[in-house]
């Protein structure tokens, strides 16, 4: 693995949680605000645990200045964008975890994240079917 590609990866990792600090900034309930809260408390530990990694090869640590998180006008399309995004965060660290020029660490390292990263997304997918499950409600007749 490239510094280059290690660095991006933890670049998105610490994108993801400044996402999810606004998606908890945003939640209509407090249940999913924690839910957010605790989306970005796992990213920055992934990103945290890359850095270590990223330390051991270079001796020193990357903190990158990561882009303000776009809002997209509401927690609904937040959490849209975010499963989009979180879909090709996935492709990136599960092809990271098949490469055969990487060492078995950081193949390991990778393929936990990826799994992670499924994990979220398959509880933010229930967050916008049970959204979009309540505009339904709101609007089909009585």
């Amino acid at each position: 693995m490239t510094n280059k590609t290690l660095q991006y990866l933890i670049y998105n990792q610490l994108y993801s949680a400044s996402m999810y600090e606004l998606l908890a900034l945003q939640a209509p309930t407090k249940i999913l605000e924690n839910q957010m809260k605790l989306f970005q408390e796992e990213t920055l530990n992934n990103a945290s645990y890359l850095d270590r990694y990223y330390q051991e090869l270079n001796t020193s640590s990357y903190h990158p200045i990561i882009q303000e998180p776009v809002n997209h006008g509401s927690f609904k399309k937040n959490v849209y964008w975010m499963l989009e995004y979180e879909s090709s965060s996935t492709k990136l660290f599960c092809n990271e975890s098949y490469n055969a020029n990487n060492d078995e660490k950081i193949k390991t390292l990778t393929s936990y994240i990826s799994s992670s990263i499924v994990q979220r997304n398959t509880k933010l997918t229930n967050i916008y079917i049970n959204i979009l499950d309540e505009e339904i409600k709101k609007t089909s007749p009585k």
